[in-house]
């Protein structure tokens, strides 16, 4: 069994865990940085010896595939209507006649239930699987927007849409999240790659759909049959099908007590320091994507039509640098961690240098390399996690992954506000200081690269 005081015992093939003291004989590492043992004369065995005792069947297989697929779907879905919100804000605005504070709180409850619930949902990933998890997600989702067709005020839609559908919508996340990591391997960094890219999808193809539906059926006809399109998420959890490794793991999951599981994962200091660098770095990156239109407006007197351009060329650059970097991370012999310290290092620099962007080619260059960074992190995030963590901790560790990139969504708003108020309006200050917080956060990455590159991996191996 694995237990807080083993977790660092080596584990068996079986799955089974080698008491602490026990001498173990390694050999070489393989490119996807695993030991492998070495042969009776110190020489690494056979080729076939490899593949014999690492490998499983159905990981990486054309039903690992069929998962992948399932997932690109779900986060269309996910991608494409969070996105969307920017859009449906004005309309609710004019339609319900709240204030825009009040208004905006819908998306600040969605973005928390989806993110902020990390830890709870992960519990229930470990309780109830992937596949059940998002089944009732899927519905929970697809329940809390079709309602929202008989929204007479905000509060109603601070409901459905905020509590209903932000939670259905994180259970959907994550179970994607960790069917794509339990079963692949040696392509997994591709397969999460995938997902994340066709998922990128959304933001264009929900927005246009939105205007759509409402010149059509109205605002309430729309949110009924975006409801019965989030409903088809059911479908989809229905191939999500334990992996082979999670068959193996079950009895070890069931038999260990949620608490000291929780407990156990914060024992992995690297684990932690990954942690906290994805907090300051989520904490000075993200919240400057609603800042970027306004001060190509106001401070670089360019026109209203080219400003409410600059969010459109960073989402454009932004699918361009996940397609990038999952060819780049397809292969074994890339670096996963350095690709990502590497990228939010030039994030928090670039924020810094981009004070000195003063004409409107100068921000597309700024707007280009702040979108590319955002993809290249949105693929890498979750193949740097799988690394990390043992296979088995993966539901807990995902979950306070996405708790920390929450509270740092949730926070960052207003402390960049509080920045641009004490600043008089400017927005010098605001990009300085964040991109400073994004560069604090990439140096414990880079710390985390070189003092302890790659570690091993427990994998499907247990």
């Amino acid at each position: 069994m694995i237990t807080p005081e083993n977790l660092d015992s080596p584990l068996l093939g079986d799955g089974s865990v080698k008491p602490k003291g026990t001498v173990v004989s390694h050999g070489r590492k393989t490119p996807d940085n695993f030991l492998v043992p070495a042969g009776a004369n110190g020489r690494s065995p056979p080729r076939s010896f490899y593949k014999a005792k690492t490998e499983l069947p159905g990981v990486d297989s054309p039903s690992a595939w069929m998962v992948c697929a399932a997932v690109c779907l779900i986060n269309i879905t996910t991608d494409g209507f969070c996105f969307t919100l920017g859009v449906i804000f004005p309309v609710l605005l004019t339609t319900y006649g709240e204030s825009a504070a009040m208004t905006s709180w819908i998306g600040s409850i969605l973005t928390g239930m989806m993110l902020l619930t990390g830890p709870l949902i992960g519990y229930l990933l470990m309780k109830f699987g992937a596949r059940l998890v998002c089944f009732v997600g899927a519905i929970l989702a697809g329940t809390g927007t079709a309602i929202s067709m008989f929204a007479r005020s905000v509060v109603f839609l601070l409901f459905s849409l905020g509590v209903l559908t932000g939670f259905g919508f994180g259970c959907m996340s994550m179970a994607g999240l960790v069917s794509m990591t339990t079963w692949f391997d040696k392509k997994r960094p591709l397969a999460l790659g995938i997902g994340t890219c066709v998922g990128g999808t959304g933001m264009f193809l929900y927005p246009n759909l939105f205007h759509f539906l409402r010149e059509r059926y109205t605002l309430d006809g729309c949110f009924l049959i975006l409801g019965g399109c989030m409903l088809h998420g059911t479908i989809m959890a229905l191939l999500l099908r334990p992996a082979p490794s999670r068959r193996r793991t079950t009895a070890v999951q069931q038999s260990s007590s949620p608490s000291s599981f929780d407990l156990s994962i914060f024992r992995l200091w690297h684990y932690d320091l990954f942690l906290l660098s994805n907090f300051l770095f989520a904490l000075g990156y993200f919240p400057l994507l609603m800042y970027v239109a306004s001060r190509a407006e106001k401070e670089l007197a360019i026109s209203v039509t080219e400003a409410n351009f600059l969010p459109m060329i960073i989402a454009i650059a932004n699918i361009v640098g996940r397609i990038t970097v999952t060819l780049l991370l397809a292969s074994e012999r890339t670096s996963k961690t350095g690709v990502l310290a590497l990228a939010e290092t030039v994030g928090g620099i670039v924020i810094i240098v981009s004070v000195f962007a003063q004409s409107y080619v100068t921000t597309v260059v700024f707007c280009v390399v702040y979108g590319v960074v955002g993809g290249i992190i949105m693929v890498a995030f979750p193949v740097v996690l799988a690394d990390l963590v043992p296979i088995q901790m993966i539901e807990v560790a995902g979950g306070f992954f996405v708790f920390t990139v929450g509270l740092a969504a949730l926070a960052g708003g207003p402390i960049s506000g509080f920045i641009l108020d004490i600043s008089f309006g400017t927005f010098t200050w605001v990009f300085v200081i964040e991109g400073l917080l994004a560069l604090l956060g990439s140096s414990f990455l880079v710390i985390l690269f070189f003092v302890h590159r790659s570690p091993t991996r427990t994998a499907h191996t247990t």
